[in-house]
C-alpha cells in the first residue's frame, strides 16, 4: 500500500522533509498518511498484528538527526508497534537514490535482522518511498526468516517505474 506516487507535491514534501528537514511538511505528510492508513485498514480483512518501521543504520540516523519514517508514521501505527520485536539495519548500506536496481538489491542483501520472534504474525513494514522494492524485499525476507506469516509493504510514496 502506498499513499501516492512519488511525484508532484508528495515528492516535494518528502524530499524537503527527509533531506532538508523542512519540518513544515510533516503535518501535510501526516494528513495524507492518516487518510490512506484508514483506507488500508478499512479494506483489509484483518489488520496487521504488528508494524515495524524501516530502520536507518545508526550512522545515518546520527548524521540525519531523525528517522523520517518514524516522525511521519508514528501517529498511525503506534498501536501496532511493540518494544519486543524490531527490525534492525545491520549494515551501513550506501544511499539507494543513485543506484541501479541490481546495485540496490546487492546493497541491501542481508542488511536487516529481526530482534524478537515473528512466528505466525502478520507484519506491516513501513517506509517512506519504494522505488525498485529492493530495500523492502530485503526487510520482508528478514521478517519471513523470523517466522512472519505475512508481510505487507506500506509506504508514503511509490516511484512510478514506467512513466
Amino acid at each position: 500500500m502506498a499513499c501516492g506516487w512519488y511525484e508532484g507535491q508528495l515528492k516535494s514534501w518528502l524530499s524537503g522533509y527527509k533531506f532538508h528537514h523542512q519540518t513544515r511538511y510533516q503535518a501535510a505528510l501526516q494528513q495524507v498518511i492518516v487518510h490512506q492508513w484508514t483506507q488500508y485498514l478499512l479494506h483489509k480483512h484483518t489488520a496487521p498484528d504488528i508494524a515495524v518501521l524501516m530502520p536507518l543504520h545508526t550512522t545515518r540516523l546520527v548524521n540525519r538527526g531523525f528517522n523520517q519514517v518514524n516522525q511521519t508514521w508514528q501517529c498511525c501505527i503506534d498501536p501496532y508497534l511493540t518494544s519486543k520485536i524490531s527490525l534492525l539495519r545491520t549494515h551501513n548500506t550506501k544511499a539507494q537514490s543513485n543506484l541501479t536496481g541490481i546495485q540496490r538489491r546487492k546493497n541491501t542483501r542481508d542488511a536487516f535482522e529481526v530482534k524478537g520472534v515473528m512466528t505466525g504474525l502478520k507484519v506491516a513494514i513501513v517506509d517512506d518511498v519504494i522505488t525498485t522494492g529492493a530495500t523492502m524485499n530485503a526487510a520482508a525476507q528478514a521478517c519471513l526468516d523470523a517466522g512472519a506469516l505475512q508481510v505487507d509493504a506500506i509506504a508514503t510514496a511509490l516511484t512510478p517505474l514506467h512513466r
